[in-house]
């Protein structure tokens, strides 16, 4: 027998669905295959005339007094904007949602969402890390940054430690200079490894937004709407409620903290990351 060794990269086939999805939603002007999102960014752009319901704050008067009409200063969000994706590969993420590893679903969205940034003129970067910091891509686009983040996302592999989230905060501190976005693919089994976030979370998000994305788990979500046919149930669903009650605790304390956390169904990882960055860069968060 002949055995040969192959390499597996990422699952690329949702790509296109996204980018198809994206130019449903109008996120793509026509004709254009880059990310056009315009909103409240910072970077001017152009004139239009004052339409009902527009911010009176953004009305240029030097040219309002030219045509003797109101008109506005329209801005689109900052260009080459560093955007890191840090994925834990700790103990919580080795687990299994509906047949699909955790990190294999966080590494497919990693690479759509880093596509998706980079169409928008950002520059994305990759940090791995559990109890150290494994690998780091450094921001950057184009196709030989392409590649390097697919290699890196290629050797990547979970293990059962507890992240140090410390650690890999601190690590990013030293490296980059600007304020960035930090979308945190991660996850906790316990109140204690919340709080391992929790305390070390003001590290970063005092000068970076900071979107923490966590699947949910709806093993615990189905026992907690079952029907109680016995002791053995009462005592499932009890568990399963205080777990689910506790998590939402903790979720609500993480916004409260100053980070984005959101819970989203694992099929959903992929669309929520990229809808969440869209929303950021057609808001003033910067």
């Amino acid at each position: 027998k002949i055995f040969r060794e192959y390499k597996v990269y990422p699952n690329m086939k949702n790509l296109q669905k996204y980018r198809l999805s994206i130019c449903n939603n109008r996120v793509f002007k026509a004709g254009n295959r880059n990310l056009k999102l315009i909103g409240n960014g910072t970077s001017f752009e152009s004139l239009r005339e004052y339409v009902s319901g527009d911010d009176y704050k953004k009305i240029n008067w030097k040219a309002t007094a030219r045509v003797n009409k109101p008109i506005i200063n329209q801005y689109q969000p900052e260009k080459n904007q560093h955007v890191y994706m840090f994925i834990d590969t700790g103990r919580p993420m080795s687990y299994t949602i509906n047949g699909y590893r955790k990190l294999d679903l966080v590494v497919n969205t990693a690479l759509i969402l880093s596509d998706v940034i980079n169409q928008n003129g950002d520059q994305s970067a990759v940090l791995l890390f559990n109890t150290d910091v494994n690998n780091l891509v450094m921001p950057g686009k184009g196709s030989e940054h392409r590649k390097k983040i697919m290699e890196t996302l290629y050797h990547i592999d979970y293990t059962n430690h507890t992240s140090n989230y410390q650690e890999a905060f601190m690590y990013f501190k030293k490296k980059e200079r600007h304020r960035s976005i930090v979308f945190l693919f991660t996850d906790f089994e316990t109140e204690e490894e919340a709080k391992n976030i929790l305390r070390v979370l003001p590290h970063i998000s005092k000068n970076n937004m900071v979107i923490i994305l966590l699947m949910k788990n709806e093993g615990i979500e189905e026992v907690s709407k079952q029907k109680i046919k016995n002791n053995e149930d009462l005592f499932n669903k009890g568990v399963a409620l205080e777990l689910l009650n506790e998590r939402q605790r903790i979720i609500s304390l993480l916004n409260y903290r100053g980070a984005f956390c959101i819970e989203c169904p694992a099929e959903k990882l992929e669309y929520t990351a990229v809808n969440k960055y869209i929303e950021i860069k057609n808001k003033t968060y910067f």
